[in-house]
């Protein structure tokens, strides 16, 4: 992700629920994303935690590829996941843009993560917009 990033490009770290959902559920939103991204030219290249599975120290190795990231987007798949909450408190004290992907709506997630949040999308067609369009 680091070593192969390609100048210009913007990079984006995937978020979301691992541990409490099958391991399709946690994914293939993440493969199907960076497709349709590919798929529209967007300019960006994604970070997948789950393609990295057994490297060493695989937190710190995450955590590099968060903190180096110009956005990180968030599928609430898991609203009670650690992990995910955690990425999203270090990419908000990082001043990296989070961007919310929640089918359900937002209505019940903790405040501090709408707090957090900078944008909150419904649907797919919004957030592949959003992303695309965002004023990094």
């Amino acid at each position: 992700f680091l070593k192969e990033r390609i100048m210009n490009k913007k990079r984006i770290y995937l978020a979301g629920g691992i541990m409490n959902i099958s391991y399709e559920e946690a994914y293939d939103w993440r493969r199907s994303t960076a497709y349709i991204l590919a798929q529209r030219g967007a300019n960006f290249e994604c970070f997948n935690p789950l393609d990295h599975e057994g490297v060493e120290d695989e937190v710190e190795f995450d955590l590099n590829a968060l903190r180096h990231s110009d956005l990180v987007l968030v599928n609430f798949n898991d609203p009670k996941s650690l992990g995910t909450m955690a990425e999203i408190a270090i990419a908000y004290e990082h001043r990296i843009p989070i961007i919310g992907y929640c089918p359900h709506g937002a209505a019940n997630l903790h405040p501090w993560i709408n707090y957090m949040v900078n944008e909150m999308c419904v649907d797919l067609e919004d957030l592949i917009d959003t992303i695309i369009n965002y004023d990094y």
